[in-house]
């Protein structure tokens, strides 16, 4: 199953999964927070209409002689607006090291916004992966590392 075919419960666990098991090359050491999963939610306007999102991402800062790049793979899982989303609030979860992934992945599953995005319809999927930062001469060149990492999560 790939990752537009999960939800969004299931795509946070194979991100943590992929996050624990594979690192990017050329990556700045982990202590300084140059590989980051993070699960998101809220309630927010978008396009005029308000939308509950569960976004999970892995955000990674590759060194390179000229400076750093700051790639991101994302997906986001969007709901209908309740009275239910805005109670469960805003907020996100960070992992920075992959030995704590696993606990991550189990705090992140027992969290209520995880529970209420297992039976809740979707309405929207949107996966990205894009440069935040740094030097856009050349991204086809220095994207390599990172989908490197990102060419083994299904």
């Amino acid at each position: 199953m790939s990752l537009v075919d999960m939800d969004a419960s299931a795509a946070a666990q194979a991100m943590a999964d992929w996050y624990q098991a594979t690192r990017a090359r050329d990556v700045a050491p982990l202590e300084t927070g140059s590989d980051v999963l993070t699960v998101q939610w809220g309630t927010h306007a978008r396009s005029g209409a308000l939308r509950f999102e569960y976004e999970i991402s892995r955000r990674m800062t590759v060194r390179r002689a000229a400076g750093g790049y700051v790639w991101q793979l994302s997906l986001t899982y969007s709901y209908e607006a309740t009275e239910l989303t805005t109670a469960l609030g805003a907020d996100r979860q960070h992992c920075i090291l992959p030995d704590r992934a696993a606990g991550f992945a189990r705090s992140v599953s027992q969290a209520l916004q995880s529970a209420y995005v297992k039976v809740a319809p979707t309405i929207g999927r949107d996966v990205r992966f894009e440069m935040l930062a740094g030097p856009r001469s050349d991204p086809g060149r220095l994207a390599h590392p990172v989908l490197a990492a990102a060419g083994s999560l299904n």
